[in-house]
């Protein structure tokens, strides 16, 4: 190239360059596509300026410059903005701040230069802005803070620094600000603070330095700060704290230590400190605490010492913290408790003892402590929990005793803790739960038992629990749950038995229960459940952790699919059944079909009942309560026949043969006819003196114990009635139908999908004893045989029957629909694990039906 056209080349470049300046400082605020000019506010955010625009409107009281591309600020960039308050230059690329950037905003109040690249500032970069409030620098690169930057800003209250990469801030650098009331020094590089640091600051209360590298502090670093109210020096590496360090913040509430390397502290280290509320040590390495190092602080509120290395506490160390509220010293490695340890601390309201090495706890040792509401122990050595342990604490309301080891506590430990609402005392080696153990704690709404070696449960281990919301005994080896084991928890909401060893459960094991939403019986090996066992709870019961049905179970042992007792659908997805009344269920999703369960179609009365169970009005009742009631009118119909016996003695003597002979007329009419009394005797009877009243009297007598006598034959009948199958006694009732196939009674079973299916009957655990199962009786080695009948439900292989009745070698004979004739049988296997015999026998109808009570 020639040397014309290499000057040529090199002109016209800066005319591009300079033509290019002209345009970006040509750049007017208020033209289309720029700012927002609206009012005094001028809003320039987000427009990708890269220089202070022109034609700022001189009555502009608010001027938006942030996230934009502004790189520098030209000297009189807002020259005549004399009404200027707030002016806003955050989120920019601006690299320093010359000297006189904002000369002539003299009204400035606040001035936001955050999160820019900021490395340096001139020393006269603000002494005109006498008026501002709030200087914002933090999240730059400033690396150091000179002596008299700040000059001039009298009238400064606010000044964030934070977040830039200050290694150093000279002495006297504050200076002159004596209006700050705040400054935030937060995630510098700081490493030390010398004497004269904060110099001149008479106003500032809060003073915020955690996140550098400061390794040591200066007794005379805060000389001065008497209005300092809160200071913060967290996350530093301070490795001891001066004695008197803090004289002079004779104001000071705040004081936070945490997460540095302090291995100690001198007795005298927070002395002066008389309105201290809190004080936060934590994270630290201090072993030792000295006797007096709290002794001034009887303000204080809340004292932290938590992930320390403290081994023991002196028994006098809190004594005057008359006002403590708050006492954190978890994560420790404390082995016991001075039993006055905690005198005085009458205010005290929550106490964290967890994760130490604490091995026992001394008699009446939180005695003193009638405010502590929340005490937290979990995690220490406990083995065991006297009677007096937690006296005294009738304000307690969480205490939680779990990932201890405890293996017993004595029957009275809790009864003292009146207010408790959570007791916590899971993970812990718990075998068995003393009776009454729970006794008084009439407030307790959260009880966890899990994850211990708890193997079974009194019948009164939860009496007077009316409050108890949520009971958790998961992961237990729990075998069984006996009847009316929680009885008493009227509230209960949750109760979780997942993952025990629980094979028998009595079908009145959750009676009494009526707000239970949550039963979780999830991963326990019983094959079986029985009938009744949601009687009286909540339908809708979630099963498991997983959804409402019970899952995983072991019901599919063996290959069966059938739902158990008290539940429909199939072995893998039994859902528990409708529990509106008793065991009655609706058709479709909430029917229950196994042949001892009574069925129910919407709010019709029931048509099948369990076995042990007969109808009666429409309802099924038990045989044991049938049983009782006639006994009862047994007793009372005996004692007015022996009245009757005298008064008819007294009758014959003063009555005729004629009067005699019409009044056993009128008794054997009253015997036909419920209804009819001594007023067809008196109707019958001849109009005469004294001695007819007299036989009127008597007639209606013996008619009304005819009567009670036909309602005793009535009831007994009822209880004599009783078959393997529990057949309905009303015309109303469903005959279960005998099996097509195999050796035990079939019924319909309806799936979760109301798939109709001829399914076994379920087998049950045999029973130890009559009283283990209400609903089941121990016939012993002989039972009594069937009444001789056109069909049999059950019979016993010893005792002998027709041969049209009974194949060679069985053990029970029943009739089969699916053979050619009524009299036909199938012969069930040889052997049958459980014996049933009929309570009595009932005369036999014209129908040819025999039924047992």
């Amino acid at each position: 190239m020639t040397p014309k056209g290499l000057a040529f080349g090199v002109l016209l470049s800066l005319f591009c360059v300079i033509s290019h300046v002209q345009v970006a400082q040509a750049v007017n605020a208020c033209d289309p596509g720029v700012c927002d000019c609206s009012g005094t506010f001028v809003d320039c955010y987000g427009e990708t300026l890269t220089t202070i625009p022109t034609g700022i409107p001189v009555d502009t009281t608010m001027l938006r410059l942030s996230s934009n591309q502004i790189t520098g600020i030209a000297p009189s960039a807002f020259t005549g903005l004399t009404a200027l308050t707030v002016l806003s230059l955050s989120y920019n690329q601006i690299t320093s701040i010359p000297v006189s950037a904002f000369a002539g905003l003299d009204a400035l109040t606040r001035l936001d230069l955050s999160s820019n690249l900021i490395t340096s500032i001139s020393a006269s970069a603000f002494p005109s802005l006498t008026a501002l409030t709030e200087l914002n620098l933090q999240g730059n690169l400033i690396t150091s803070i000179p002596a008299s930057l700040f000059t001039g800003l009298t009238a400064l209250r606010w000044l964030p620094l934070s977040n830039n990469q200050i290694t150093s801030i000279a002495a006297n650098a504050f200076n002159g600000l004596s209006a700050v009331t705040l400054i935030y020094l937060q995630t510098n590089q700081i490493t030390d603070l010398s004497p004269a640091t904060f110099t001149g600051l008479a106003a500032l209360t809060e003073l915020y330095l955690m996140g550098n590298q400061i390794t040591s502090i200066h007794a005379s670093t805060f000389a001065g700060l008497t209005s300092l109210e809160n200071l913060d020096l967290q996350d530093n590496k301070i490795t001891e704290v001066p004695a008197s360090a803090f004289t002079d913040l004779s104001a000071l509430t705040g004081l936070t230590l945490q997460d540095n390397q302090i291995t100690e502290i001198p007795a005298s280290a927070f002395a002066g400190l008389t309105v201290l509320e809190i004080l936060n040590l934590q994270g630290n390495q201090i072993t030792n605490i000295p006797e007096t190092v709290f002794a001034d602080l009887t303000a204080l509120e809340t004292l932290n010492l938590q992930d320390n290395q403290i081994t023991s506490i002196p028994a006098s160390a809190f004594a005057d913290l008359t006002a403590l509220r708050s006492l954190d010293l978890q994560d420790n490695n404390i082995t016991s408790i001075p039993a006055s340890v905690f005198t005085g601390l009458s205010a005290l309201n929550e106490l964290k003892l967890h994760t130490n090495k604490i091995t026992d706890l001394s008699a009446s040792v939180f005695a003193s402590l009638t405010a502590l509401a929340v005490l937290e122990l979990q995690s220490n050595q406990i083995t065991e929990i006297s009677a007096n342990a937690f006296t005294g604490l009738t304000a307690l309301t969480k205490l939680d005793l779990s990932s201890c080891q405890i293996t017993s506590f004595s029957v009275d430990a809790f009864t003292s803790l009146t207010a408790l609402r959570d007791l916590y005392l899971h993970f812990n080696q718990i075998t068995s739960i003393p009776a009454s153990a729970f006794t008084g704690l009439t407030a307790l709404y959260v009880l966890i038992l899990a994850y211990n070696q708890i193997t079974s449960l009194p019948t009164n281990t939860f009496t007077g629990l009316t409050a108890l919301n949520t009971l958790t005994l998961s992961f237990n080896p729990i075998t069984s749950i006996s009847a009316n084991t929680f009885t008493d928890l009227t509230s209960l909401f949750f109760l979780i038995l997942n993952n025990n060893q629980i094979t028998s459960i009595s079908a009145n094991a959750f009676a009494g229960l009526p707000g239970l939403k949550y039963l979780v019986l999830s991963d326990n090996p019983f094959t079986t459940l029985p009938p009744g066992l949601f009687q009286g709870l909540p339908n809708g019961l979630s099963l498991s952790l997983s959804g409402q049905y019970l899952r995983p179970n072991n019901f599919t042992l063996g290959g069966n699919t059938v739902a158990p007792p008290s539940t429909y659908g199939s072995a893998d997805e039994p859902y528990q059944c409708d529990t509106t009344c008793a065991t009655c269920y609706d058709a479709g999703s909430v029917s229950c079909c196994a042949t001892n369960c009574l069925t129910c179609t919407s709010s019709d009365p029931c048509t099948q009942c369990y076995d042990g169970y007969v109808m009666l009005g429409g309802s099924c009742v038990s045989l044991a309560s049938i049983a009782s009631a006639a006994s009862t009118v047994s007793a009372s119909v005996a004692s007015i026949a022996s009245d009757i016996s005298v008064a008819s003695a007294s009758a014959a003597t003063a009555s005729s043969a004629s009067i005699a002979s019409q009044m056993s007329a009128s008794a054997a009419s009253a015997s036909s006819v419920w209804q009819t009394s001594a007023a067809s005797a008196a109707s019958n009877a001849p109009n005469e003196s004294s001695d007819a009243s007299t036989g009127h009297i008597i007639g209606g007598m013996i008619g009304g114990v005819l009567g009670l006598l036909l309602l005793v034959v009535l009831v007994m009948a009822l209880r004599r009635r009783r078959s393997s199958s529990a057949l309905a006694t009303t015309t109303m009732a469903s005959k279960l139908r005998a099996s097509a196939s195999g050796s035990e009674p079939a019924y319909q079973s309806v799936d979760h999908n109301n798939m109709v299916a001829n399914v076994a009957n379920p087998t049950y655990e045999s029973l130890s004893a009559p009283s283990d199962h209400a609903l089941y009786e121990d016939v012993g080695a002989k039972p009594r045989p069937p009444a001789s009948s056109s069909e049999h439900v059950y019979d016993d292989a010893a005792v002998s029957a027709p041969s049209a009745m009974r194949a060679p070698g069985s053990g029970v004979e029943y009739a089969d629909p699916s053979l050619p004739n009524a009299s036909s049988v199938r012969v069930p296997p040889v052997s049958s694990p459980t014996t049933y015999a009929t309570i009595g026998v009932a005369p036999s109808t014209p129908s040819g039906n025999v039924e047992y009570a």
